[in-house]
């Protein structure tokens, strides 16, 4: 139901109806209850920030003041709090610890890839799923972190969310049936002629590089 305003002021919920006062009268629209899954993923990233956010509240002064002489070096404002939980929560990603102290800000460069840089394939007599995605980069980062998004049709051109964490790699590259297995494991086995969208993200100190995204229709194998 689309939202309609009435010349009456009231306010609160009715049934599956929400009432809301506003200059013009009063705006009713059908009440929705936004979606909170809680899947694992989800419920472990709710984990993670607010163990961060508690982290920050045990900072020192001084400590604190470190994190904020960084706020030059980020975009979109970010605040020092903002820069400290980003870090945290991508060291516990890894499976670091975070630093307390801010640390320098190292030069993560732009990793490379091969040609095609991602490509899948699906195995007709076992169903295995192989994501050939290999970065280089010099000098070598502390991690690799791959998102992925569940198959779309071959024709979808727009990026999908990568909200999901396929698998997290130390320095080097995850292996092509590595990131098979990962994905399979998250999302079931796609079929062929699918395509699959994956998100690369180079990690240093426990700060994340560039991340790019690239897709790939899967192809059938014996």
């Amino acid at each position: 139901m689309a939202q309609t305003t009435v010349k009456v002021y009231l306010t609160g919920k009715l049934g599956s109806m929400v009432y809301t006062p506003n200059r013009q009268g009063t705006a009713v629209r059908t009440l929705v209850t936004p979606k909170n899954p809680k899947t694992a993923a989800q419920t472990a990233q709710r984990s993670r920030l607010a163990a961060a956010a508690k982290a920050w509240s045990a900072l020192a002064a001084a400590a604190r003041t470190s994190w904020k002489n960084l706020i030059g070096s980020f975009p979109n404002n970010l605040s020092s709090f903002n820069i400290f939980v980003k870090v945290a929560v991508t060291a516990a990603q890894c499976g670091d610890t975070a630093p307390t102290v801010a640390p320098a800000l190292p030069a993560i460069g732009l990793p490379t890839f091969g040609s095609p840089p991602l490509a899948g394939t699906v195995s007709t007599s076992t169903g295995a799923v192989t994501l050939t995605c290999t970065p280089s980069l010099t000098p070598a980062p502390d991690h690799y972190i791959y998102r992925a998004s569940k198959p779309v049709s071959a024709g979808v051109a727009s990026t999908p969310q990568m909200e999901v964490i396929l698998i997290v790699a130390g320095a080097s590259p995850a292996s092509a049936s590595a990131l098979g297995a990962a994905y399979t494991t998250k999302f079931g086995t796609p079929v062929a002629g699918k395509q699959v969208f994956l998100q690369v993200i180079p990690v240093k100190s426990s700060f994340q590089g560039t991340s790019q995204v690239f897709s790939a229709v899967l192809t059938s194998i014996a």
